[in-house]
């Protein structure tokens, strides 16, 4: 009785087992007939709405596809995908279009499966490009770079390039960054950069500037130097007795060298090294204990300057001047000994095509008469280091002068009478003009109608005096007022609103303008205003043509 009773009920449990199966089952078609409907539905809807639209990732055939897939899966009662990752292309494809940047990169990151699956895909050229980037920094062009490089120091550049060999080629395309390297350049680098960096710049290195520091080694990576056939520049401390790489650099034209040597010989022979120099026309001697001895052979430089130190002979000088037939710019310094009137004479006896002279009047004697030097028939531009007044006749001397006119005239020292700046403004042909007196003479200087470049020391000079001096002299393109305590920020305003189309540099040293109460000006490309004053003359500094 049991016996049958337990089979009765273990064939009613089969039977209940059976029925649980077959509602799972049927749930489980349902849910797969349900969701590829919905997929259906969505790939319709997404057809609909980018019907005509040439960006759409999916085609009307293909999702005609993905629908017969479906309903051929549907038909067939076949059991839906076990996982996401069954999904097919199209699929991926229609999913893809309706994700963000910032959804697909974590989504293919989630899985090794998704990431090189969507690296298969075959999407649009700029869809891919969103996902995985086909650019890379060495993609920039050369522009960009250049830009780049603004921002870093030289340092940092070499470094970068050194880096990696395909930014090394994109440095050596850059390398008119770097044909002249300055003395703030060298100076932050050391010998393995500047190696580094002379084998990106290879044969266009055009100029070398180091420190002039007495206790400098810059001579010691002439060596780095003697393989560039184009350097026309050089600027360098010697200490080293020997020059043999120096007259490997048979292309320089122009050394601006700071002697450090121990005993005269030693000066001697590097002068006599640079006649092995063919093509050098100038010289800028620094030395505290040279005093020119045998610098005379170097007879085809044209322009020769000897620096601020004292200790260079006259009678040297003066022996370099009967030599130098071609000199055209000729700079004494500021200290040169016991100059005479026979001096100047051998001067301007033999430097007939000298066209710009610098000297000083300090160390004279009261009898030197310095005024023979308005002579020089070429002599274009003078700068003056005097002491007192000038003499009436060196005055009368510049505006009476024969031969080329005075282009400019730069005369540092005491102040001036007033009447002695008026006699001067009858130099009509100046351009460039340095002066310092108590009293602004501005009838005076709107004489000047050529006049470019001018630098003041006038402390009783007025923002109406200036102005007006901006009004009546068209042609000024820089201005240096020096002590000008009466300028105030109503002037800068005030010539800001008159003048901010006209190219014009303004230099206010020790003014009263409060420079941080005003507006940003200096953003105007044409109108310029500087805290500061003119650091050195323009026009006789300039490179001769």
């Amino acid at each position: 009785m049991s016996g049958r009773n337990d089979e009765a009920s273990g064939s009613g449990g089969a039977s209940n087992g059976d029925k649980a199966l077959a509602t799972s089952s049927e749930e489980s078609r349902s849910a797969g007939t349900k969701r590829k409907n919905e997929e259906n539905d969505c790939v319709a809807k997404r057809r609909k709405e980018t019907k005509g639209d040439s960006s759409v990732l999916v085609s009307e055939e293909q999702a005609n596809r993905i629908s017969e897939k479906n309903n051929e899966g549907t038909s067939s009662k076949s059991s839906p995908p076990t996982t996401i990752l069954a999904l097919n292309v199209y699929c991926w494809d229609v999913i893809i279009s309706y994700l963000s940047l910032s959804d697909l990169v974590p989504l293919a990151a989630s899985s090794r499966h998704l990431t090189e699956f969507f690296k298969s895909l075959k999407l649009k050229e700029e869809k891919i490009t969103r996902i995985w980037p086909t650019k890379t920094i060495f993609s920039l062009n050369v522009d960009c770079w250049d830009v780049v490089l603004s921002y870093l120091s030289l340092r940092d550049q070499v470094q970068l390039a050194a880096s990696n060999r395909h930014l090394t080629g994109v440095f050596e395309s850059l390398q008119h960054r770097y044909r002249c390297l300055t003395e703030c350049d060298t100076a932050n680098i050391d010998e393995t950069d500047l190696h580094l960096l002379l084998e990106i710049v290879k044969e266009h290195l055009i100029s070398y500037e180091s420190s002039l520091d007495p206790q400098s080694n810059g001579d010691q990576h002439l060596w780095l130097l003697r393989r560039f056939d184009n350097l026309r520049h050089l600027k360098m401390t010697f200490r080293r007795p020997r020059f043999h790489d120096l007259k490997q650099l048979k292309s320089l034209t122009s050394i601006h060298a700071y002697l450090n040597f121990g005993n005269a010989e030693i000066y001697e022979n590097f002068v006599r090294s640079l006649t092995e120099l063919p093509h050098l026309r100038k010289l800028i001697l620094e030395s505290r204990d040279y005093k020119g001895k045998g610098l005379h052979v170097l007879e085809n430089l044209e322009s020769l300057e000897i620096g601020s130190h004292p200790g260079f002979d006259a009678n040297f000088l003066a022996e370099c001047c009967m030599k130098m037939k071609q000199l055209r710019h000729l700079n004494m310094g500021k200290h040169i000994d016991n100059l005479t009137a026979e001096n100047f004479k051998v001067i301007v006896k033999n430097c007939r095509h000298l066209e710009r002279l610098a000297f000083g009047t300090r160390l004279l004697e009261p009898t030197v008469r310095y005024e023979i030097v308005c002579q020089l028939p070429n002599l274009k531009h003078l700068q003056l280091l005097h002491r007192d007044s000038l003499r009436t006749h060196f005055i009368e001397g510049l505006i009476r002068k024969q031969g080329s006119p005075m282009e400019s005239l730069i005369l540092e020292g005491d102040f001036l009478e007033p009447e002695q700046v008026d006699h001067l403004c009858e130099i009509s042909s100046l351009r460039e003009l340095s002066v310092a007196c108590e009293i602004f003479p501005l009838k005076s200087l709107l004489k000047l109608r050529t006049l470019e470049i001018l630098d003041i020391r006038m402390p009783t000079v007025t923002n109406e005096n200036l102005l007006a001096l901006l009004e009546g002299c068209p042609l000024l393109r820089v201005l240096s007022v020096r002590s000008c305590g009466l300028i105030t920020s109503d002037f800068v305003l005030e010539a800001n609103r008159l003048y901010s189309r006209r190219k014009i540099k303004i230099y206010l040293h020790h003014s009263s303008v409060d420079w941080r109460k005003l507006p940003i000006l200096n953003d105007n490309k044409f109108i310029q205003f500087i805290d500061g004053f003119l650091s050195s003359p323009i026009l006789i500094n300039q490179e001769l043509l």
